[in-house]
């Protein structure tokens, strides 16, 4: 395949056989006869920002109060609005790229077909050329199982950064997107500091559905303080490595190919750089796994502006904070409509490198 930029932070290594052809079924989350209403450009900006301004409230009554149901019904009521035309795009376009892909094994015995199955040459010679079922299609489905785990930044710089309600609409955005497609199992972890580092949100193997979405949303409050002793980044990526390779043992031996996707929703702002590259080095010789960072972007704030310093023979050297990003696959978001594109883009690529390699 011929090398290109993958995104802002090009191409990687992602192992072998890696590929992410989702089973895909014409089903929709909400149910069937599901209407999905366009949002005109203002409905979209007045949501956003009572959205905003229910992640606020939360935030402060969460100190008080975790668990308000009132609270989180309400918010996740104002993110299926903002999501719900935006999920059924994203679900569309992947169908559109990875139905293809669902009988992508070779089978024989046919009259015509892609390609000769060298060993039924010299039968059809013999036979004086009357056993002619010599071809080979794609008629084989891979079996294969996914696993798609979302990590959700649970620090305060995601507040701070006025990151937070974008954090919850893309993930809301993604989950529903692929659990309308039933990609398989769907996990969510939030992750910050301190002794819960990482905590399960939704359990891969959970059936995710629209009634789940409140206390979903009820688990991330965006206040967890990160320091410089802290490696919020290196603890997420080793957790979720052990995790997902006792999921791969334990279908280990069988014919199924299992496929994982590990998609962190980020401000990108992080100081464990160094520690980050050996660690992706190590993950990402994982076959089957990728691990994909969305970096949701403040526009007045933004990443493309910022510089990073570091010392050469003693004197300080300035270079563009992103020129350094430890994540091989990354996409940077400004605006979370651009979600289904650049989310498809980026496993539209990904497939392609992968199945060069099968």
């Amino acid at each position: 395949m011929t090398e290109r930029e993958l995104v802002a932070g090009g191409e990687g290594e992602t192992g072998e056989e890696s590929t992410i052809a989702l089973q895909l079924e014409h089903t929709s989350l909400g149910g069937a006869g599901e209407v999905v209403h366009e949002l005109t450009p203002e409905d979209v900006e007045l949501a956003r920002i009572e959205a905003e301004q229910s992640l606020t409230q939360w935030r402060e009554k969460s100190a008080k109060e975790r668990g308000n149901e009132a609270n989180a019904q309400n918010l996740w009521r104002k993110l299926e609005q903002l999501t719900t035309a935006l999920s059924a795009e994203l679900a569309e376009k992947l169908r559109l790229i990875l139905e293809p892909t669902l009988a992508s094994r070779l089978q024989g015995d046919y009259k015509t077909g892609k390609r000769l199955n060298m060993r039924k040459i010299i039968p059809y010679i013999a036979s004086d050329f009357r056993k002619d079922k010599i071809w080979l299609r794609r008629s084989r489905p891979s079996a294969r199982k996914y696993q798609v785990m979302l990590a959700i930044d649970d620090s305060r710089s995601m507040a701070e950064n006025h990151c937070g309600h974008i954090a919850l609409e893309s993930m809301v955005l993604l989950a529903r997107a692929m659990a309308r497609l039933e990609v398989g199992e769907i996990g969510v972890v939030g992750f910050g500091a301190g002794a819960n580092a990482v905590r399960t949100l939704h359990p891969l193997g959970a059936p995710f559905t629209d009634q789940e979405g409140p206390s979903l949303v009820s688990k991330l409050s965006f206040a967890e303080d990160n320091t410089l002793a802290d490696r919020p980044m290196v603890q997420l990526l080793e957790t979720m490595a052990a995790r997902l390779s006792v999921a791969r043992e334990q279908i280990r031996g069988g014919g199924t190919k299992l496929q994982q996707l590990v998609l962190i929703i980020a401000d990108g702002r992080f100081h464990e750089k160094e520690a980050l590259r050996r660690c992706m080095r190590e993950v990402g010789a994982q076959r089957g796994l990728l691990v994909a960072f969305i970096v949701l972007d403040n526009p007045q704030n933004s990443l493309l502006n910022m510089q990073s310093v570091s010392f050469t023979g003693g004197k300080p050297v300035m270079k563009k904070y992103l020129d350094s990003f430890p994540f091989p696959f990354y996409v940077l978001v400004q605006d979370v409509s651009q979600l289904p594109a650049t989310i498809s883009d980026l496993l539209r690529q990904w497939f392609e490198m992968a199945t060069s390699h099968d």
